[in-house]
């Protein structure tokens, strides 16, 4: 089975002068990037089975942005775990969340740890900005075999950065 695993950072936030970290929306031009990178990976043909989010409030409004943009029924689930987590974590969560029959996982979540996440995985570095995406072709027959993002064997498939396809 081929594995599929897409990893994006939250949209644009409000600034944390104006909510608690954890409390703070998108912002107009957040939820605008948020809508044009789901219809992104629309036309990638790059839709989920299950998007796991960070429980903070910025994350859950972009996987649900991006999942309005899906024609098809994408499970959603939080993790509280996610917020400001470390790369391992995020592997940690995909191990415990994603379906054994799902053949494609989104995470969505915070820097450092999608950064470090998505470099570990490419092997190369990568500048993640708000909303950038990496989809990545996962070398392995179950979810459960991920273990940590250097020992991870992938392949970055496609990059999307402010909306646009850079790979």
């Amino acid at each position: 089975m081929g594995l599929t695993l897409i990893v994006m950072r939250h949209s644009h936030a409000a600034s944390d002068r104006e909510y608690e970290d954890r409390q703070r929306p998108l912002t107009e031009e957040g939820i605008q990037l948020a809508i044009t990178t789901g219809r992104k990976l629309c036309d990638l043909r790059l839709v989920p089975d299950i998007i796991v989010a960070s429980a903070a409030v910025r994350t859950m409004h972009t996987a649900n942005l991006v999942v309005q943009q899906f024609d098809s029924d994408v499970l959603l689930a939080s993790a509280e775990e996610l917020y400001l987590a470390r790369a391992d974590v995020y592997l940690t969560v995909i191990r415990q969340s994603a379906p054994q029959d799902a053949s494609t996982v989104m995470v969505v979540g915070h820097n450092p740890g999608v950064g470090t996440l998505m470099q570990g995985l490419s092997g190369q570095p990568l500048c993640v900005t708000l909303a950038t995406v990496g989809a990545f072709e996962i070398h392995a027959d179950s979810w459960r075999e991920l273990q940590s993002p250097s020992r991870v064997s992938a392949t970055l498939k496609h990059l999307i950065v402010n909306g646009i396809v850079d790979l």
